[in-house]
C-alpha cells in the first residue's frame, strides 16, 4: 500500500482514472510537441533544398548574363547577325537586287564595306 496522506488519493478509483487521465494528458501534449517540432525539421529541410536550388539557378543565369553583356559576346553577336565588320576590315557585301548595283555604281567601283 501506498503511505503517505497527499498519495491516499491513488488508493480510490477516482484517484487512478485521475492520475491516468494526468500521464495521458502529459504525454499527449509532448507527443504533439515532437511531432510539430519533425514537422518543421522536414520543412527546413525543404527550404534548405530549394535556397541550394535557387542559388545555384541564380550562378547560373548570373553567368548567363555576364556572358551576353561581356564585349567578345557582342562583338561576335554584330559581326554575325547585324553583319558589322572592324573598321580596318574590308570584305565584298552581297547584292541583294540590281538597284543596290545600281546606286553604289555611280559612287564607287566596287562595292566594298
Amino acid at each position: 500500500m501506498i503511505h503517505g496522506k497527499w498519495l491516499d488519493i491513488l488508493e480510490t478509483p477516482m484517484g487512478k482514472l485521475f492520475l491516468a487521465l494526468l500521464v495521458f494528458f502529459v504525454l499527449f501534449s509532448f507527443g504533439q510537441q515532437f511531432v510539430a517540432i519533425y514537422e518543421l525539421n522536414h520543412e527546413i529541410a525543404a527550404l534548405e533544398r530549394d535556397k541550394s536550388r535557387l542559388a545555384d539557378e541564380y550562378q547560373e543565369h548570373k553567368n548567363i548574363l555576364e556572358t551576353y553583356t561581356s564585349q567578345q559576346f557582342i562583338e561576335r553577336y554584330a559581326r554575325e547577325n547585324l553583319e558589322m565588320i572592324y573598321p580596318d576590315e574590308v570584305r565584298m557585301m552581297e547584292a541583294r537586287s540590281s538597284e543596290d548595283i545600281k546606286e553604289t555604281v555611280g559612287e564607287t567601283d566596287t562595292i566594298l564595306h
